[in-house]
Formats: C-alpha cells, sequence, structure tokens
C-alpha cells in the first residue's frame, strides 16, 4: 500500500506539473459549494465532496477532484458537490486542454493511479457510512485518522472537532463527548497544538 501511495504522490506531481499553465483561481460564492462539472487542483488544505447535499469524503492537498473528466467521462447519476473548508486553496483546470495535455505528454498511467486511488477511497468510505454496522464512533474514528495523518495541511485552518463535525454530519454535542471520552482514555492528545493517537483507538465505543 506504501508503494501505490508512493506512485499516487507522484502522479498528483506530474499532473499538477503539467497542467500548472492552465489553472485559474476558483470565483467565490456565497455558500462556498461548487458543481462537480470539470477539473479542480485542490493545491492546499481540504475540501469536502457532497453526494445531493450530503457528506460523502473530503480531500486533502494536493490532489485533483473530477479527474474522470480527463477520460471524457461523466458521473451523470450522482449530484456531486464540493464544499471548501476553512484555508481550501483550489483551482479550476479546463477539462478539454487537461485531456489534450495528459493524451500529448501520454500522462495516462498518472490518470489511471488517481482513479484506481480514489475507487478505494469510495469502497473504503462506503463500507464505513453505508454500514448496518457502523455507528457515530466508528465515522468519528475514520475523521480522526484522516485529520491525524493529514495535520500538517489542516491544522492551522481547521480543527479536529470541526474536521469531524463537518466530515461527519454527527452533532457537535456528540462529537465532543466522544473525543472527551477518548482523551480521558489515553487514547488521543494534544501537545504543541497537534493531534497524536497516544494508543491505537479502540475498535468500538
Amino acid at each position: 500500500m506504501q508503494q501505490f501511495q508512493c506512485k499516487v504522490n507522484e502522479s498528483i506531481q506530474e499532473l499538477a506539473s503539467i497542467l500548472d499553465a492552465y489553472m485559474s483561481p476558483l470565483p467565490k460564492t456565497s455558500s462556498g459549494v461548487y458543481a462537480l462539472n470539470t477539473l479542480y487542483y485542490i493545491k492546499h488544505g481540504a475540501i469536502l465532496i457532497l453526494n445531493d447535499g450530503r457528506a460523502l469524503s473530503p480531500l486533502v492537498a494536493p490532489d485533483f477532484i473530477g479527474i474522470h473528466f480527463v477520460l471524457g467521462q461523466s458521473i451523470s447519476s450522482l449530484k456531486l458537490e464540493f464544499k471548501l473548508l476553512p484555508g481550501a486553496e483550489v483551482y479550476m483546470i479546463d477539462a478539454h486542454a487537461a485531456k489534450s495535455e495528459v493524451f500529448n505528454k501520454n500522462s495516462y498511467e498518472s490518470v489511471a493511479y488517481l482513479i484506481a486511488r480514489r475507487l478505494y477511497e469510495f469502497c473504503d468510505i462506503t463500507k464505513t457510512f453505508t454500514s448496518t454496522n457502523s455507528n457515530a464512533y466508528k465515522k468519528v474514528k475514520t475523521a480522526i485518522e484522516l485529520y491525524h495523518n493529514s495535520q500538517d495541511i489542516l491544522k492551522d485552518d481547521i480543527s479536529l472537532s470541526s474536521f469531524i463535525i463537518e466530515y461527519t454530519g454527527i452533532s457537535k454535542s456528540r462529537v465532543m463527548f466522544i473525543l472527551s471520552e477518548l482523551k480521558k482514555g489515553g487514547h488521543i492528545a494534544t501537545q504543541d497544538g497537534r493531534v497524536l493517537i497516544a494508543s491505537k483507538l479502540p475498535s468500538e465505543f
């Protein structure tokens, strides 16, 4: 898995380099929500992918969203949007220009790695968020682990509790209770503004 993630990171760097000239700043909206109708590059921070208005998955920079448009594909059965989380810096990329540039540079392997990673994430998220065995704690646990692994990017712009609430849709009171209990149990701690997983998070709460 580590080798696969290294290839994904290399693919993001390659595509960001060859598509840099086609990036334009994302126009501001009052809601901070955008339709997923072209290719976007998340340069800093994180976004929250929405399906029919409900949170589906966060994406943490650096990353692309809408990579399927490079292959001339669309996902018409899903009403996908994304919401900027605090501190996010996102750029639009013309999908036709990106498709042409990927063809000219023969960068389809990089595109394939990003699509494969997205499919893996989708399966993992589906298991956590739609399983009948899933509960609030399992969703919070998933969010804590993601924040912990990405906090160098996220911690200056969004707190752990705010990230969990945005990602899971669970009430603030429930999230704060779970975090409090995990701290009491010695599972998580904060030090110098960083979240530490002091011991393995329990599988059940």
